[in-house]
This record gives C-alpha cells, sequence and structure tokens, in this order.
C-alpha cells in the first residue's frame, strides 16, 4: 500500500473520531457521584438535586439594609443571579392575619409575667406604646389595642423577618445583620461570579460597611480560577523541558511528529468509549490521559532504538514484546 494510501486511511479514521467525539460530548458526566452505586434511582435523584440546591446558594450579609438595596442592582447588572431579591416577597396581609390570630400564644415569658402579676403596670405601658409613634407595632390598633404583638416570643430562629422593611434580620453583638438569599443561574458564568463578588467588596469598603459573603459555588469559581492558573504554569514548564530534552536526545524537529500519535490514538479511544458506552463519567476520561504515556512511550523508545539507522517497516515488531509488557 503507498504512503498517500495509508495516510488518508488514518485522516478519515482521525476524522471519524472527532466526528464521534463531538457528537457524543454530552454522554460525558462530570458529576463525580456518579461514580457512586446507589441502592435505586431515588437515592441518587435526591443526592443530585441537593446538590444542584445547594451549589447554587449564595448567601450575602450586612449591616446596612442600604447596602443590599445596591447590591441588588449589581445583581441585576452581572446577570448571574436567577433570583436576588433584598427585600422579601410576602403577601402582607395573610401575614399579618395569622400574626393577629397567634399574638396571645407567642406573648414572650417576660410579658407573660407581668401581665400575671401587675396587669395595671401592663396596662399602663400598653397606653404609652398606643401613642409612642416610635413604637413598634406590627398590627394597628384596631386589631391589637394592648400592642401583644410587639411582644412576642419567636426565639425558635435566630432569623427573622422585619416587617418594617420586609427583610430578613438576625441580631449580633449587639447590632442587627440583615440577609439576601440568593440563587445562581444554572449556566452562570464563575468568572462573573468573581467579578460580583470582587464589586460587592468594593462597594462594602466604600460605604463603610460590614458585608459578607458565602457560597459553595465562589468557593469553587476561586478554586477554579487558581487552579487553571496553576496547571498553565506547570504544563508550560513540563512541557517546555520535553521539548529540550527530546531535541538534544534526537536532534532533530521532526520528533515532535510524535506528538500526532498521541492524538490519534486518544481521539479513537475516546470515540470507541463513547460509542459503546451511554455514559462516560469525566473522571475515566482524566484518568484515561495518563495512558498517553504509553504512546509516547513506545514511539520513542523504538526511534531511540533505532536512531541513526535505516527505518525499515519490520523494525516495530520487536518493539511490540516490550510495549505489551508495560
Amino acid at each position: 500500500m503507498k504512503k498517500s494510501a495509508r495516510f488518508f486511511i488514518f485522516l478519515a479514521a482521525f476524522l471519524a473520531a472527532l466526528a464521534v467525539c463531538f457528537t457524543n460530548a454530552k454522554k460525558i458526566n462530570a458529576d463525580i457521584f456518579s461514580l457512586v452505586n446507589f441502592e435505586n434511582s431515588i437515592e441518587q435523584t435526591a443526592l443530585k438535586s441537593m446538590l444542584d440546591s445547594a451549589s447554587n446558594e449564595f448567601l450575602l450579609a450586612s449591616n446596612s439594609p442600604e447596602f443590599l438595596e445596591k447590591s441588588e442592582n449589581l445583581a441585576t447588572q452581572s446577570g448571574i443571579f436567577e433570583e436576588f431579591a433584598a427585600k422579601q416577597d410576602v403577601n402582607l396581609t395573610s401575614y399579618l392575619t395569622q400574626l393577629n390570630a397567634l399574638k396571645i400564644a407567642l406573648l414572650n415569658e417576660q410579658t407573660y409575667e407581668l401581665l400575671v402579676k401587675d396587669k395595671n403596670e401592663f396596662f399602663k405601658q400598653s397606653a404609652q406604646n398606643l401613642f409612642n409613634q416610635f413604637a413598634f407595632k406590627p398590627l394597628n390598633a384596631k386589631d391589637d389595642f394592648f400592642a401583644l404583638s410587639s411582644h412576642m416570643s419567636l426565639d425558635g430562629s435566630k432569623i427573622s423577618l422585619n416587617l418594617s422593611n420586609l427583610m430578613l434580620e438576625a441580631a449580633h453583638e449587639g447590632g442587627k445583620f440583615y440577609f439576601v438569599k440568593a440563587r445562581l443561574k444554572p449556566d452562570y458564568e464563575p468568572r462573573n461570579l468573581i467579578k460580583f463578588y470582587e464589586n460587592v467588596r468594593e462597594m462594602a469598603a466604600g460605604d463603610a460597611v460590614q458585608a459578607y459573603a458565602s457560597c459553595g459555588a465562589l468557593y469553587g469559581a476561586y478554586g477554579k480560577a487558581g487552579g487553571d492558573k496553576e496547571s498553565a504554569v506547570m504544563s508550560a514548564v513540563s512541557l517546555s523541558f520535553c521539548a529540550i530534552f527530546l531535541l538534544l536526545a534526537f536532534k532533530n524537529l521532526r520528533i515532535f511528529c510524535v506528538v500526532f500519535v498521541a492524538i490519534f490514538g486518544f481521539a479513537c479511544g475516546l470515540a470507541a468509549s463513547l460509542l459503546i458506552y451511554e455514559s462516560l463519567s469525566v473522571m475515566v476520561v482524566v484518568i484515561g490521559t495518563s495512558l498517553v504515556g504509553l504512546m509516547f512511550d513506545f514511539a520513542l523508545h523504538w526511534l531511540g532504538k533505532n536512531q541513526n539507522a535505516p527505518v525499515a517497516a519490520a523494525s516495530v515488531r520487536p518493539m511490540l514484546k516490550i510495549f505489551l509488557l508495560g
């Protein structure tokens, strides 16, 4: 068979392998939990749903409600959030109706003891609060004449809803912090998430307020950015040393053509795997790249053995035993 015919046969096989890889790329599963053997599909679905929900949550806390409202504008401009609202969207009428029904049951212990031991003092304080425009009164005087709703105990949760601004708040070290619980879009860009977080930090520093963010995706975005940088540096250094050693050993630039052998072998192997299996874990692909070293090892050993000697077609046969043993 002529060399040109062999070349076109391998080229056609390579192009076919690339076509298979691109058309079946969706079969590659990036979920590491796909490697776990679940007893049934319900467990797998529940775990995936829980992880997806937790990974897309973004929590922002600040001691300034105005700052959170300004951060909502930044979130809208970033375009990475599916949901970001500083103020809670609640049915206030329904909430106050339930509050009116439960105001006696939710009395705190201090107010209850005062009402039992000294009801006159309690009524005196209630009368004063009735005319105090600065007193906290969730319900109007018609529904709550004695302002019982002002003495409710909701200690079951440290985070409560502030009815004056419809924001989530919590007391901390003598002060108050307000919260925004947001949700990221499924297809958000990690770099845009980092940019949003840095803009929030700059705005908090400019306004001289405290702001804290908690988000698993944010940690992952910083980890990915750092990992990509380290990987690029290590790859550049290792490839540079490999190129130098190959040039020193073979003293011929054509030695770098061996790269095409590895590319061809990896493309064919990945294409065959995608055709055989319904789903392929990304960890299998990563581990499979380590086998590329065997391709280089075999080719370089064969070339090294035949250096400065005519290369015959049969010269590869003695190397097959070594390759199979490896």
